[in-house]
């Protein structure tokens, strides 16, 4: 049986509380994991990883859970991560190997270490569901700022044990607080504190890890479900000096899945990276799940490299608010358009949500294709180009990909634009790229694009002027338009892979 024990480990302005788990045997390897939640939440993972033979480190990061001193966020994580690394050298039982460990902000705390230690102190970083920097996570690659998320992670950040009971507090006033403008002054009225808001808001100290200074080898596992895969993908190519494995599984960002795979399988894959194979690592390669059922498929490029390149074309359709994807272009149609009301927000919508409740609505619009008549997978980012006009100078446009199986809806992934014409008159060719996906699809799946101007709180709302939505004290009404011509075709891009290619790149052994 593992014994337990916690030290204060003393650096400078901070005493952090550090929990050892470990078995009887004289001399062993470690795992290291700091974060801001809570260590002793890790238990579950020590007694596995003391059962696999490894020592398992906990620490709360500085400010957090039990240890002293003052927690800005992203901030001290290097420092203090150093000092830990040379208090571990110390103990009698560590045999030289430690592995950089974690989740979340516990895998940029293992990042941040990996990238200021080079080989010989460090063996290997694992990074699960990376969560880059402060304001990596706070903004969409298109600008759009994450509202509710902000918000939320900023009430629960270095609560540890704490978390429930300040989200409790919060969760009445959420839809007050985040319809609040300008958005830059919501900390003013929140019922909670919000510590790291105005930071994000300002781009004050947004510490980043650069990743092109790891050189051991990186183990990064992520979810096409994530919210921020986006982070995840950008430190794998990021890595260019690191060996580097990539998975891709079907998880979110709590690694959890409606998929047939266990807990299991991560723990399997994580025990076969540390046992063996980051020592043998050489080059850059992802394994990724398909989505549905898998299988899994292997490449040396993130997401595989695909077959045949799809175009289905935007269609208006009987209904103003319906229209359809067709492989043949448009002849001079009309164009379609929605009222954009930033009072009345568009909602957000989780990826298992039921999306029927929302088709009355005023400002969507959904372009259906015809029923799939065989299987494929869909592997790669969908390209979504609007030609659109707005009766805006600037507005947000947000396109979701959505499955539509056996009458059930689900949202695959998604994409943000923003258009500003020259003049009401103008029309802005807008082109958005949404993350990549890797999905099976089946005959009788329907394909759907769904077009709207927002998902609140999810994202906070464009005020349909040209003043920085952080910081705009007034929202505007516009109208938006997408026109459907031969010489505007307004598309959809995605590739696929075939069945028979999918099956010759099966994943690795783990």
């Amino acid at each position: 049986m593992a014994s337990q024990e916690t030290h204060l480990l003393q650096v400078p302005g901070a005493a952090l509380a550090t929990t050892v788990w470990r078995g009887d045997t004289k001399r062993q390897p470690a795992i290291l994991a700091r974060t801001p939640y809570d260590r002793l939440r890790y238990a579950r993972a020590a007694t596995f990883w003391t059962e696999t033979g490894f020592a398992f480190i906990a620490q709360d990061t500085r400010g957090c859970g039990r240890s002293s001193g003052t927690w800005l966020p992203y901030a001290n994580e290097a420092t203090d991560g150093a000092a830990t690394i040379e208090w571990l050298e110390q103990q009698e039982w560590y045999d030289g190997r430690v592995h950089l460990y974690g989740e979340s902000y516990a895998a940029y705390s293992a990042l941040s270490i990996a990238s200021t230690i080079g080989p010989g102190k460090i063996a290997s970083c694992v990074a699960m569901v990376p969560a880059l920097g402060l304001f990596q996570t706070a903004f969409h690659p298109s600008g759009a700022f994450r509202l509710g998320d902000r918000i939320w992670w900023d009430v629960c950040d270095g609560a540890g044990a704490g978390m429930g009971q300040r989200a409790d507090e919060m969760w009445p006033y959420m839809n007050f607080v985040c319809r609040h403008l300008p958005v830059a002054q919501i900390p003013a009225i929140s019922p909670v504190p919000l510590r790291s808001f105005s930071r994000v808001v300002t781009r004050a100290h947004t510490f980043e890890v650069d990743c092109s200074q790891i050189r051991i080898p990186l183990l990064v596992l992520t979810g096409w479900q994530d919210c921020f895969l986006d982070n995840a993908l950008t430190i794998y190519q990021n890595a260019i000096h690191a060996p580097t494995r990539m998975i891709i599984g079907p998880w979110n960002h709590e690694l959890e899945t409606a998929e047939p795979i266990s807990q299991s399988y991560v723990d399997r894959a994580l025990v076969q990276w540390v046992a063996n194979d980051y020592a043998h690592v050489r080059d850059k390669r992802s394994s990724m799940y398909v989505l549905n059922g898998g299988p899994w498929l292997s490449s040396t490029e993130t997401p595989a490299k695909s077959r045949s390149l799809q175009t289905l074309y935007l269609h208006p359709g009987a209904a103003p608010t319906q229209g359809v994807l067709r492989e043949d272009r448009p002849d001079y149609l009309p164009s379609v358009g929605w009222l954009c009301d930033p009072y009345d927000p568009y909602p957000a919508l989780g990826p298992d949500d039921d999306r029927s409740r929302l088709m009355s609505r005023h400002d969507l619009i959904a372009y259906s294709a015809q029923p799939l008549t065989a299987e494929t997978i869909v592997a790669g980012r969908f390209l979504i180009t609007l030609y659109m006009a707005t009766t805006a100078p600037e507005t947000e446009v947000h396109g979701v990909i959505v499955l539509v199986r056996a009458g059930s809806s689900q949202a695959l992934v998604g994409a943000i634009g923003r258009c500003r014409p020259e003049s009401v008159v103008s029309v802005v060719e807008l082109t958005m790229s949404t993350a990549p996906i890797c999905v099976r699809l089946r005959p009788g799946d329907v394909l759907k694009l769904e077009l709207s101007s927002g998902a609140f709180p999810q994202y906070a709302r464009h005020s349909n002027t040209l003043i920085d939505p952080l910081h705009a004290s007034s929202l505007a009404r516009s109208w938006q338009f997408v026109h459907h011509r031969s010489s505007m075709s307004s598309r959809l891009n995605f590739e696929t892979l075939s069945l028979q290619s999918a099956q010759e790149r099966p994943m690795e052994a783990g």
